[in-house]
């Protein structure tokens, strides 16, 4: 829990790091524990670690996507309107940096080949609310009824929204509502 506290205050590779070293930790723990005792209990919590240690390379493994790949352009009004005046669909992600749940919807949905696949033809727009009460912050969640983030809004060619998403979200739902 610790860890998920603090992730917003840390990056993804010191939080990758972080769940790493407390899956090793408790791997030896396993083997600890499990050492002096029957034949069945060490296979068991040899196993148990070996799952462990693999869990633990997995997570601490580096991201595929760059965060800042140029996939997503920062949100002015003068982009927005030329993308709805101009008939395309637009996706618009409200995010923070220090909101988990952000971070995550860029990590693991946001980076998907086929989200992104889906996404290629449409004007992908972040609006950042890192400084929540700003004059400007206030006025975009008032023009777009924005009470939280993450929230991710979908307008079609002509302007009309057609989906919104409030939280995280898999890729699954998102392509549901995308085809239709």
């Amino acid at each position: 829990m610790a860890i998920y506290f603090i992730s917003p205050l840390t990056s993804d590779a010191v939080e990758a790091g972080l769940y790493a070293a407390v899956l090793c930790a408790s791997a030896v723990t396993a083997l600890v524990i499990s050492a002096g005792k029957n034949k069945f209990a060490v296979a068991a919590s040899m196993a148990l670690a070996a799952g462990l240690f693999f869990a633990a390379y997995r997570i601490a493994q580096p991201a595929d996507i760059p965060a800042d790949d140029g996939f997503w352009l920062p949100y002015d009004t003068e982009s927005f309107n030329m993308a709805v005046s101009s008939g395309s669909p637009v996706i618009i992600d409200f995010f923070a940096e220090w909101c988990a749940p952000c971070k995550k919807l860029d990590r693991i949905t946001f980076s998907d080949t086929r989200v992104r696949s889906a996404l290629e033809k449409t004007v992908r727009l972040k609006v950042d609310l890192t400084i929540y009460e700003t004059p400007e912050s206030t006025e975009l969640r008032e023009k777009f009824g924005v009470s939280g983030v993450p929230t991710t809004i979908y307008l079609d060619s002509s302007g009309r929204e057609r989906f919104r998403y409030e939280g995280f979200f898999h890729r699954k739902k998102f392509s549901g509502n995308f085809r239709k």
